[in-house]
């Protein structure tokens, strides 16, 4: 077990995520790195009160040093609350919880979900403990890569990533790992070894899919003028050709808001006639109006805002295979 937690930390601090790669060569960095830290906003308080609930446990009599292990991760975050009000003011967010609920991302939602999940469940002790040690993990292996893209985006150094950087090297890994889980094992055998495995597996899967889905938002937020253009392509071709896709058509009044969501399909906007405002960040609206279109690639979180008395639109399905080929 140690040597694939040593592998996989080796493999997180040389590649720590698609995400900061893709947000260093967008065009628009201030606007994707807003984004990129609602995203962090969205799960990281919710990780650290989902280890201080865990703490509440009566752990002393087989797992010593678990209750004060949690407990300090807790209290770090405590003391570091003034640099994390910093961190998300360079940007013009606010700390209150639920602030952006409309701008994250399912898989942000899910990571933090997943902790606070295990937190409520006594009896998923060894998962949890897993997921805890990943979040270690992962906090020391993003600190350098969400430093340089606030500096990068928002022209700051971040005290919150900075002051006090987080060390986990492979030794103290591996104390950290004998620490929690040699006396769950002790207790419960190979079930406590299961267990743990399972909660590290599940953190990790689901920092792999919310890296390539904030990877996959962020590139397209910052080429909407692209998809702009794809979109009025693939209404050519459709009419050009005589393809009929399926359709579904929208009459909205100004007192509707389309509250953001993702499509299981790629699609289009197309506006008849009316006056919308597009929206998938929290720093600006994309206007659209009779004639304008946009695609909307599958999975990617949008809303909409109608401005006129009314607004009439399209929202023609795109096949994967035609989407390919634009």
């Amino acid at each position: 077990m140690l040597g694939e937690l040593r592998g996989y930390w080796e493999e997180r601090r040389d590649r720590p995520g698609d995400a900061f790669a893709v947000l260093r060569g967008t065009r628009d960095r201030r606007e994707a790195t807003t984004f990129a830290l609602v995203q962090l906003s969205a799960f990281l308080p919710a990780v650290r009160a989902a280890t201080a609930r865990a703490s509440l446990g009566e752990y002393n009599p087989t797992q010593p040093v678990a209750r004060e292990l949690l407990l300090d991760d807790y209290r770090r975050w405590v003391a570091d609350s003034d640099a994390w009000t910093t961190l998300l003011a360079a940007a013009g967010l606010t700390p209150t919880v639920g602030a952006y609920w409309q701008l994250c991302l399912n898989t942000s939602l899910a990571r933090g979900n997943h902790l606070h999940h295990l937190s409520r469940a006594p009896h998923r002790h060894a998962e949890l403990v897993g997921a805890f040690v990943h979040q270690r993990i992962d906090d020391v292996v993003v600190a350098t890569a969400w430093a340089d893209a606030v500096e990068g985006g928002l022209g700051e150094q971040p005290a919150f990533f900075t002051s006090r950087p987080p060390t986990l090297l492979p030794a103290a890994l591996d104390d950290l790992v004998d620490t929690l889980l040699t006396p769950l094992v002790a207790l419960s055998g190979d079930a406590a070894l299961t267990a743990f495995r399972a909660g590290f597996t599940d953190a990790a899967e689901l920092a792999r899919r919310w890296d390539r889905d904030l990877a996959e938002q962020l590139a397209w937020a910052d080429s909407i003028e692209e998809h702009k253009a794809k979109a009025r392509a693939i209404d050519t071709y459709l009419t050009t050709e005589g393809i009929e896709v399926d359709l579904d058509t929208f009459v909205e009044s100004c007192d509707e808001t389309s509250t953001t969501h993702v499509h299981d399909e790629h699609r289009l906007v197309m506006i008849e006639s009316g006056d919308m405002h597009f929206w998938n960040n929290v720093t600006h609206k994309i206007a659209l109006s009779d004639g304008d279109k946009i695609l909307i690639p599958k999975s990617r979180l949008h809303g909409s805002t109608v401005l006129s008395g009314s607004c009439t639109y399209h929202q023609p399905i795109i096949p994967d295979d035609m989407y390919l080929k634009f």
